[in-house]
């Protein structure tokens, strides 16, 4: 289930400078930007939590009503999306925040060789 049917009610322009990433423009003026990775973790995501969309999709609006620029990143160590003055966030840093805990298992082993 993609992230992007959620905001099918605003305007996404173009960002030359940001291609891979789709942006948005709220009512208000301020812009949010969703990095594939980041659409891609919101959907693997719902399939632990299914009925958390409404929550995160209320938080992604919330922040974006609070910073004139977010960018909603797959990566903080490796935005592909630059935009000064941005606020970055992961999906991580929005689950978090809601108290939706998901183990990731993708960091590595706690076990030795």
């Amino acid at each position: 289930m993609s992230l992007f049917k959620y905001f099918s009610n605003l305007r996404e322009i173009k960002d030359k400078l940001n291609p891979f990433s789709r942006c948005f423009i709220k009512d208000n003026g301020n812009i949010f930007y969703i990095e594939p990775m980041f659409n891609t973790q919101f959907e693997l995501i719902l399939l632990h939590h299914p009925n958390s969309v409404d929550t995160i999709v209320n938080e992604i609006n919330r922040v974006s009503d609070q910073y004139p620029i977010v960018i909603f990143a797959g990566d903080e160590e490796n935005l592909i999306t630059k935009k000064e003055g941005a606020v970055e966030l992961t999906i991580y840093d929005l689950l978090d925040k809601l108290g939706i805990f998901v183990e990731d298992k993708s960091r590595g082993s706690d076990y030795g060789d």
